[in-house]
């Protein structure tokens, strides 16, 4: 790092220089606006606008072992000025932990001057073809604000980075193996690296202590922080714009990056705006076209959350004359049976018309979605001859595999054993089958 009104500290810094990136500190009191554009470069949006709202409220929606900790979370509407409809998702900007960015500041030396303004620039002379400082760092900003919100240090590491941090590793056996995880021969080592104590960059620079890279190298080699995509699960008709999610915790105990600083908003009841953005729409809308055709929806865990807004959005419009059937998935009845009230609720007022419910830990043998859907003749009448739009949320690992081949394997044994492929392909070409997935 070098400032310019330090020339002798500026020649030292050209000695230990990344490829193609320096940072510049500016005169003491320079403001710098940290502007949330540089965040949305990588993503596709819908209009290029970030809005910043509030957490409202936010309820706990499962509080027991052996299962996902859930939340419900309404943002505060009075910035929002985007019509939405059911089925629509957002974007969330989260932050990296503060105390997570200030130990990999110090780490690297540069704490000191971590919430001075500072820009980038390209370095002279450098031998990189058409450099430029990457899109989704801001050129002018502090290093706090640039590792806290524009750069991933929860993703592991690529070999070319490892390759780059054995220039500035001083023990020559650290060296040596950073050198040798980039290597062919390397290759199980370097698995084991980044799925144990090297899967952070915290970690990382702990595993290899004589490590000392200049931070103008991370910023070259570190992703951009990426938003996460949040299925909405409210309708427009209530007024409120609201998520529902889970919180994702690592083999280690560690939490996801942004369902953990969700979780900590709303422990904290911190009054920090939200920052997200809406994605661009897709297919998975309900079909308000042909009225009289039925809807089927499948769903497990959260992927509850559009079909919520769905089935709620109907109601409030008092839409109560399509036939819909909702197959829904979770470990028990009464743990984690998110919106149990309010589906049962559905229920009785008309807007479901039928309700198929497995609960995987309740019985000895487990049972799940797709078993309860082999067991419809219903099911396949629908689809077959009802021409029934089916929409599938959930794991694309698991649940979205598992109802596809469920569908397509049983299918055949209505129409004939080698037909079932054709029936699940041919209902995807035609938007008859309409998934929302995550990994």
């Amino acid at each position: 790092m070098s400032c310019g009104t330090h020339f002798k500290f500026e020649v030292k810094f050209k000695e230990m220089s990344s490829d193609y990136l320096k940072v510049v500190l500016l005169k003491q009191g320079a403001q710098v606006r940290d502007g949330n554009k540089y965040r949305l470069t990588p993503f596709g949006v819908t209009n290029g606008e970030i809005i910043s709202a509030p957490i409202e409220s936010a309820q706990k929606l499962t509080d027991h072992q052996d299962v996902k900790t859930v939340y419900r979370v309404v943002f505060n509407s009075a910035n929002i000025n985007h019509a939405f409809v059911p089925g629509d998702t957002i974007g969330v900007l989260p932050s990296n932990n503060e105390d997570l960015i200030d130990e990999i500041l110090a780490r690297l030396n540069v704490a000191s001057s971590a919430n001075e303004a500072c820009e980038l620039q390209i370095l002279e002379g450098t031998l990189k073809k058409n450099p430029s400082v990457p899109k989704h760092l801001p050129p002018k900003s502090t290093l706090k604000k640039i590792f806290q919100n524009h750069v991933d240090v929860q993703t592991p590491p690529k070999k070319l980075f490892l390759k780059s941090l054995a220039r500035f590793t001083q023990d020559p056996q650290e060296r040596t193996h950073l050198e040798h995880l980039c290597t062919p021969k390397g290759s199980s080592d370097y698995t084991k690296l980044i799925t144990t104590s090297g899967r952070t960059l915290l970690g990382l620079l702990k595993t290899f202590p004589s490590c000392g890279p200049p931070v103008e190298v991370l910023l070259e080699h570190l992703p951009p922080l990426q938003a996460r995509p949040y299925s909405i699960s409210s309708s427009p008709l209530s007024g409120k714009l609201e998520i529902t999610f889970f919180v994702v915790v690592r083999d280690d105990g560690s939490k996801g990056l942004c369902t953990g600083w969700l979780e900590r908003l709303i422990e904290e009841k911190a009054d920090i705006p939200v920052p997200f953005y809406f994605r661009q729409a897709t297919a998975f809308r309900f079909p308000k076209e042909l009225p009289e055709l039925p809807v089927i929806l499948i769903a497990t865990g959260t992927g509850i959350a559009p079909f919520r807004g769905f089935l709620q959005d109907l109601e409030l419009q008092g839409r109560f004359n399509r036939d819909i059937w909702l197959f829904y998935g979770c470990r028990y009845k009464d743990k984690d049976f998110l919106f149990k009230d309010e589906i049962q609720e559905f229920e009785k007022s008309g807007v479901l018309k039928k309700l198929s419910l497995s609960f995987s830990r309740e019985q000895r043998q487990k049972e799940y979605v797709q078993h309860r859907i082999e067991a419809s003749p219903d099911f396949f009448e629908w689809i077959l001859h009802k021409d029934a739009s089916v929409f599938i949320c959930g794991d694309a690992k698991t649940v979205v595999t598992d109802v596809r081949t469920c569908i397509s394997q049983t299918a055949g044994k209505y129409c004939g054993a080698s037909d079932g492929e054709a029936v699940v392909r041919r209902m995807e070409s035609t938007g008859r089958l309409i998934v929302d997935t995550w990994s």
